[in-house]
C-alpha cells in the first residue's frame, strides 16, 4: 500500500489535469456553473498544494485520508460531463482536501 503522500500526488495530478483543461468544460456548462466548477478548481489547488510532500501523511491516517481525497479527485474527474454533479463532486474534493491540510497544519503545530 502507498504511503499518503504518493496518493496526494495522484491527487495533486488529477486536478491539475482538470485545471489545465478548463477551456474545454466552457460549453458544456453554463457561465454560472463554469465559474462555480472553476473556483472549486482553485480551491482544491490551493489545499493539495499544502498537503504535498508532508511526513504526517505517512501514517494511517494521513494515508487513510489521502485516499478519500484521491475517492474524491477520481470521482470528481468523472463527473465532468455533468455541471450539477461535476460542482458537487468538486465541492466535495475541496472541502475534504482542506481538512486534510487543516489536520497536517494542526499536526505539526503540535508536534514544534
Amino acid at each position: 500500500m502507498a504511503d499518503g503522500r504518493s496518493i496526494i500526488e495522484e491527487v495533486y495530478g488529477i486536478i491539475q489535469e482538470v485545471s489545465n483543461g478548463p477551456d474545454d468544460l466552457k460549453g458544456a456548462f453554463s457561465d454560472e456553473a463554469f465559474s462555480e466548477l472553476d473556483g472549486y478548481v482553485g480551491l482544491s489547488k490551493k489545499w493539495v498544494k499544502l498537503c504535498r510532500k508532508k511526513v504526517w501523511l505517512r501514517g494511517k491516517q494521513g494515508t487513510d485520508m489521502a485516499q478519500g481525497c484521491l475517492d474524491a479527485a477520481i470521482k470528481f474527474k468523472a463527473s465532468l460531463d455533468n455541471s450539477s454533479a461535476a460542482n458537487d463532486a468538486g465541492a466535495n474534493l475541496a472541502q475534504q482536501l482542506e481538512a486534510l491540510a487543516r489536520l497536517i497544519a494542526t499536526k505539526s503545530q503540535v508536534l514544534t
